[in-house]
């Protein structure tokens, strides 16, 4: 410890009198040093006094002198001035101080505008960055501070919905939905009616027409997208093209058409039901008939068709017991066809009899055109012809519409047998005459059951007539017999005898048997159409 002292003579001791301040290896002491003059009592001389300066109170934040000081001035230096990690005049520091040396200090355009920072030099600086916000409405970033947020708050309309596909915006990523439709060129006529695509960047609904699944057997319904077609043709029922015919949906047609009567109607020799149809021209050409045709008519087989199980047949086999091989045509139960054209009336039955492979003969396809309350027409497809259901019994003058004044046998002219003031016929609608059918009401369209609902005023037009007895022979021929209901009766033709005009032809449904009868007896009444 360095201690302030006085060399003396006579070894005079400097003794702490007052309060003082003294350096020591340590820092600033406080000491008591007095200052006394004394001589040994062993040693005589004279005495002398020594004097210090007296500095007053020590100021800490001025340059230190040696000297005597009275006090010190701590509050010349706050503790907030004083290091934390030190202490002066037994108190602790409380200001934070930077330790190391910056190399690249802050400059106010570095810090928030209105915070204070010590630069390099410690000295108090004020920042100047000034504080932004991000705005949607420019692509521009002004330079500055941003607190922190999300792209998607600063734009609401920054999501996946708003991105082209296989883009992504700031890690939004595209929608698979959002593409470029420029290269688009559909016009509506092009696109599905209800239907909505994007052309050229702009929403579109589609006009085309949705024909769904077109009936080959209907008229070309009109321009529009078709899913498929149906009740197509076979290539039996398409001409071939030695014949005049051509493609049918890419496939070629098997009949035998056009030219002489005989290269399409069919041989009329008796065969298997099974067996493939031959025409006639065929039949006339052929050494051997196919197998499954007979030149020599099997007694089992080869009959008129009547003799059905519903009929009384047994199957057992022996005279009179052995059941027909034609099969019957099946009926609706319900009702179908009932309205519409022909042929919209037919797909819509979609039941038929195809004698090719039903009969044993020269049979046609007959279709079921409309099926109402039980009562049913069918379609002749080799003829055109359609036929009605069981309509009365009733006289031929009312079956025909006859009213003629010179009748030979006189009965259409005699009030028993028509009306003479108002003719009434149950097929034609010749002028004159009016619906011998109740229910019938021909000027408003109306029409009964057993005609479908159609006639000369109806919807869906056929014109209709009593049929003569070359029509019977040819359904005869066709079919007709194991086609339409209720055949088992005898049905009127427009037919009369030459040799007798007071009678006319009679077809029985049961065998087909042609006979006369009287025009003036009751006879079954069935129409034929075109």
């Amino acid at each position: 410890m360095i201690h302030l002292k006085l060399a003396l003579k006579n070894r005079i001791i400097l003794r702490a009198m007052k309060q003082c301040l003294f350096v020591s290896a340590v820092g600033l002491q406080a000491c008591t040093p007095t200052i006394q003059t004394a001589a040994p009592s062993s040693t005589t001389g004279t005495t002398t006094n020594a004097s210090v300066t007296d500095l007053g109170a020590l100021d800490v934040t001025q340059s230190f002198v040696s000297g005597y000081y009275s006090s010190a001035n701590s509050s010349s230096l706050p503790v907030s001035s004083v290091c934390s990690t030190a202490s002066l005049f037994g108190s602790n520091g409380t200001a934070t101080c930077m330790t190391g040396t910056l190399s690249t200090p802050a400059s106010a355009s570095d810090v928030l505008a209105g915070k204070n920072y010590f630069d390099g030099s410690g000295t108090v600086q004020t920042g100047t960055l000034a504080t932004r916000t991000l705005s949607s409405a420019t692509t521009t970033v002004t330079a500055g501070y941003y607190a922190g947020t999300t792209l998607t708050t600063v734009e609401a309309n920054l999501v996946s919905g708003n991105i082209k596909a296989g883009t992504s915006i700031f890690g939004v990523g595209g929608d698979s939905n959002v593409v470029d439709t420029s290269a688009g060129d559909a016009v509506l006529g092009e696109i599905l009616s209800g239907k909505k695509a994007y052309v050229a960047g702009s929403l579109v609904t589609g006009s085309m027409a949705n024909q769904a699944t077109w009936d080959a057997r209907t008229a070309f319904p009109g321009a529009g997208y078709f899913a498929g077609i149906s009740n197509t043709l076979s290539t039996a029922q398409v001409c071939s093209a030695a014949t005049g015919g051509i493609n049918f949906l890419g496939s070629a047609g098997t009949a035998v058409c056009g030219g002489a009567f005989d290269t399409f109607m069919a041989s009329l020799v008796y065969r298997d039901p099974a067996t493939t149809q031959i025409t006639l021209s065929s039949e006339k050409s052929a050494v051997s008939l196919p197998a499954g045709y007979r030149e020599v008519p099997d007694v089992n087989k080869d009959d008129d068709g009547y003799y059905t199980s519903a009929r009384g047949c047994g199957g057992t086999g022996g005279n009179g017991d052995t059941c027909t091989p034609v099969t019957y045509a099946s009926h609706a139960g319900t009702d179908c066809g009932t309205s519409g054209s022909q042929a919209t009336r037919i797909a819509d039955c979609a039941l038929s009899w195809d004698g090719t492979t039903k009969g044993t003969a020269g049979e046609s396809l007959w279709q079921l055109v409309t099926s109402i309350n039980g009562k049913e027409v069918w379609k002749d497809t080799r003829t055109g012809l359609v036929w009605s259901d069981y309509l009365a019994n009733d006289n031929w003058c009312k079956a025909t519409g006859n009213v003629q004044a010179d009748d030979p046998a006189g009965f259409c002219n005699d009030a028993t047998y028509q009306n003479q003031t108002t003719p009434t016929s149950y097929c034609s609608e010749a002028p004159g005459l009016s619906p011998a059918k109740a229910g019938e009401n021909w000027s408003s369209g109306t029409y009964a059951d057993e005609k479908g609902g159609m006639g000369k005023a109806a919807s869906t037009v056929v014109r209709w007539r009593l049929p003569t007895r070359a029509d019977w022979l040819q359904a005869e021929i066709d079919g007709v017999r194991f086609v339409l209901q209720s055949m088992d009766s005898s049905w009127w033709s427009a037919s009369v005898v030459s040799s007798y005009r007071g009678n006319a032809w009679f077809f029985h449904g049961n065998g087909g048997l042609i006979n006369v009868v009287g025009r003036y007896n009751l006879g079954g009444v069935r129409c034929v159409g075109r």
